[in-house]
């Protein structure tokens, strides 16, 4: 993925405020170049960078710029898609067996990632529902209906018997498809 910051090379480390020369410092940074190239291009030491780095300001402005580039890689990526489903239903056609058995192995994986993924955000909503219940539960007794220890070990027998069904229940379900 390109960064879309370009660093102007007309200007030389001493015309940068501090300000300027942290966001090109990490900029630098997350196109991969090491500390002492950052400190070297802009004229810093490293104990300078190093304060910089370890900042809090430096850190949040880091995971922000790290989320935007994940976020703009993700649209990125669906942007991608249509196409190369055109790509493998093209496979599908013309390719040679191998490719065409190919081509079948990625729509099949695809299509059961897409369905452990619908299947796990099932679970969480039904996991927040009773969730939601216990909390109203709790709400509406007031500190006598609070969970105990007692009380949270029947709450995960619960989850982790359900989840044994779950898995249960594939496993029918792959014994059948076979």
């Amino acid at each position: 993925m390109e960064r879309r910051t370009n660093p102007q090379p007309n200007l030389r480390p001493g015309q940068l405020s501090q300000k300027q020369k942290q966001k090109l410092a990490m900029q630098l940074m997350l196109d991969g170049h090491g500390t002492s190239a950052v400190c070297e291009k802009l004229g810093i030491s490293q104990p300078t960078f190093w304060r910089w780095k370890n900042s809090a300001a430096w850190q949040e402005a880091l995971w922000s710029a790290v989320r935007g580039e994940q976020q703009d890689g993700e649209i990125h990526m669906r942007t991608l898609v249509p196409q190369a489903t055109r790509v493998a239903q093209a496979l599908l056609v013309t390719g040679s067996d191998q490719v065409k058995l190919g081509a079948s192995r990625l729509v099949f994986e695809t299509v059961a990632n897409l369905v452990a993924r619908e299947e796990q955000q099932a679970l969480l909503s039904q996991l927040e529902q009773q969730l939601d219940e216990i909390r109203a539960t709790v709400a509406s007794n007031g500190a006598a209906g609070q969970l105990t220890p007692g009380n949270s070990q029947v709450l995960d027998a619960e989850i982790v018997a359900h989840s044994h069904d779950l898995s249960h229940t594939e496993q029918q379900q792959e014994a059948k498809a076979e």
